[in-house]
């Protein structure tokens, strides 16, 4: 089964700067994320992981200037991440969490999980392009 979090606005005062990303909160939150044992990935320097994608539990973090997309195996990696985030004195983060009725929203892609699969849209996008042209 899949499951997967979603953490958002870690720190709200840098939100929808455009120097946002290179600003403190990339650089704190990857310390963070480094010191509780996640490994940050060579071509991707805003991918994190824990563990193999072929233990029996592993998290996957992304970053995206404040937002998070957190997907685990294992609900004890949910709550290692949480702790990690705890003990570096992170506000508790806004959650949501997919499930197989309630979709989730990141970054403007509403994210489905439908018949054992994803299902990325971008509705309002589509929406706005509807209405502008």
């Amino acid at each position: 089964m899949f499951a997967g979090t979603i953490l958002v606005e870690i720190v709200r005062a840098l939100y929808g700067l455009p120097e946002s990303a290179s600003a403190g909160t990339v650089i704190y939150f990857t310390s963070v994320l480094t010191s509780g044992g996640y490994v940050q990935c060579d071509f991707e320097p805003c991918l994190f992981k824990k563990g193999d994608i072929n233990d029996k539990y592993w998290n996957i973090v992304t970053i995206y200037v404040d937002d998070c997309l957190h997907t685990y195996k294992g609900a004890k990696m949910r709550t290692e991440l949480y702790g990690t985030l705890a003990k570096s004195k992170l506000p508790t983060p806004t959650v949501q969490q997919l499930t197989y009725n309630l979709p989730i929203s990141f970054l403007g892609m509403l994210i489905q999980h439908k018949d054992d699969h994803l299902t990325l849209s971008q509705p309002d996008y589509i929406n706005d392009l509807l209405t502008k042209y």
